[in-house]
């Protein structure tokens, strides 16, 4: 990769890993700090990276570099009004989404944004991930049912 190629990368890419970091960590000063790591390591392995693979490779680095820096089990969910969204059937509302992603597991979590805000390929994601494909799609089928649950759940009031 030559250095022009890595500046386009850089252009192309560093909000879509920024937004994906935030949304992971719920932290833009974390975030923030991951994803200079993560263009750092890019550079760092420039030779090495194909242009075509740089996206996979700078999402592969920066979910490791996440899981390596970050406690999931530090995350602070943001207090909700679920009850003035229940009044409003607000479904949609990103503060909710927020809540229901923050009720997955880490990997359901992870699996689910990779492939429905980042549009990744189950195969890449279990590449970026180090897990079988199947069981990417094992875990993006039971964060949707987890989630699909708590809505029926809380429509019904239980």
């Amino acid at each position: 990769m030559t250095e022009k190629e890595y500046n386009v990368c850089v252009e192309e890419y560093s909000d879509r890993v920024f937004a994906y970091l935030v949304k992971n960590m719920q932290d833009s000063d974390s975030a923030k700090d991951v994803l200079q790591d993560s263009f750092v390591s890019l550079w760092n392995n420039r030779e090495k990276v194909e242009k075509e693979k740089s996206k996979s490779f700078l999402f592969t680095v920066a979910h490791n570099l996440m899981m390596n820096t970050f406690n999931y089990n530090k995350l602070r969910q943001q207090p909700i009004i679920l009850e003035e969204l229940m009044e409003n059937r607000d479904f949609e509302n990103k503060d909710f989404i927020n809540y229901l992603t923050n009720l997955l597991t880490p990997i359901m979590k992870e699996c689910l944004l990779l492939r429905d805000l980042e549009g990744f390929a189950y195969r890449e994601i279990a590449q970026m991930m180090n897990i079988t494909e199947e069981n990417v799609k094992v875990n993006i089928f039971r964060a949707r049912v987890k989630m699909r649950q708590y809505i029926m759940n809380l429509e019904k009031g239980i």
